[in-house]
């Protein structure tokens, strides 16, 4: 599989800074804990309601689960376990769409036995085909999208790291993305015929397009709208400067419509105690254009 990813790479990103601090949104939008799961489940343990559908695929001799670690764990979550990815392996990659989110941060716990994979490296793809390479952003920081893998062997019981990625180019691209995934390589994995690398609470993150009423897409002149609370769980409020006649649509992130209706003054609301939780979009349409936002139903 490295082999093929590499010979579809089309350009080299100078993306993927190593950052341990998470930006004061950020939503888990993703999470596979491996706690209580078998080598068939391939789905994350968690999807933030209204998420796209993720899971992974692997090039590996076969994979198993042993003890895990606390390290990266969802609040309220337990170490339970990790998933091995057994020699001779090749890459493992997570599908997970970024739609509805910017502000992308992926993150893991990974441990290796002696004969694990020692160096592994990091690509992504955002048309679901062709993979980019991660180069680091800030050379300060000692990790990087190529790194070395501590090894359990040479420091018993605490060679577990935390690699957190922050994408800070091509970020167009990634955020709002339904074919975003990213390839973990292992590079001398394919050369070795025992050991494993091992990985725990993997994680992806992002702000939530829409919150604190900023404006997915706008076109035309039309007025600037806010819409608040978001999350919501009761009614939700529409505001902007001045009346004028529109029509509202709120759809789902399929784009099926849940709701239609007309307002004039500047300020409105709407009901969503019957719309079922999950991630939306409210569409405004006036004479001078048309604005879309998004909120999260709780």
């Amino acid at each position: 599989m490295k082999k093929q990813l590499l010979s579809t790479v089309f350009c080299v990103a100078a993306l993927a800074g190593i950052n341990t601090s998470s930006r004061a949104q950020a939503t888990v939008i993703y999470n596979w804990d491996f706690n209580g799961m078998d080598s068939s489940i391939h789905s994350p343990s968690y999807t933030a309601p209204g998420a796209g559908s993720a899971g992974y695929q692997y090039w590996a001799a076969y994979t198993d689960f042993t003890t895990g670690t606390s390290l990266n764990v969802m609040t309220g979550d337990t170490a339970g376990s990790c998933i091995r990815f057994r020699n001779p392996s090749d890459s493992v990659i997570f599908h997970m769409p970024t739609t509805g989110y910017h502000h992308i941060q992926f993150s893991y716990a990974e441990q290796r036995t002696g004969s694990g994979s020692q160096s592994n490296s990091i690509m992504f793809t955002t048309d679901g085909t062709h993979y980019q390479s991660a180069t680091i952003a800030d050379p300060a920081v000692a990790d990087s999208a190529n790194y070395t893998v501590d090894s359990v062997d040479l420091i018993p019981g605490v060679s577990w790291e935390l690699h957190t990625f922050t994408f800070t180019a091509d970020t167009a691209a990634i955020n709002n993305n339904p074919n975003f995934a990213i390839a973990i390589v292992f590079n001398d994995g394919p050369t070795r015929t025992s050991g494993n690398d091992r990985f725990d609470n993997i994680t992806l993150k992002g702000d939530l397009l829409g919150s604190s009423s900023t404006s997915v897409t706008t076109v035309g002149n039309a007025a600037t709208y806010e819409v608040y609370p978001n999350p919501v769980s009761g009614s939700l409020t529409i505001h902007t400067a001045t009346a004028v006649q529109r029509t509202v649509i709120i759809s789902n992130m399929l784009g099926q419509k849940v709701y239609e209706g007309t307002a004039q003054d500047a300020e409105f609301s709407i009901n969503t105690k019957g719309v079922i939780s999950g991630n939306y979009l409210i569409t405004i349409r006036e004479n001078n254009g048309v604005q879309t936002m998004r909120f999260t139903k709780q």
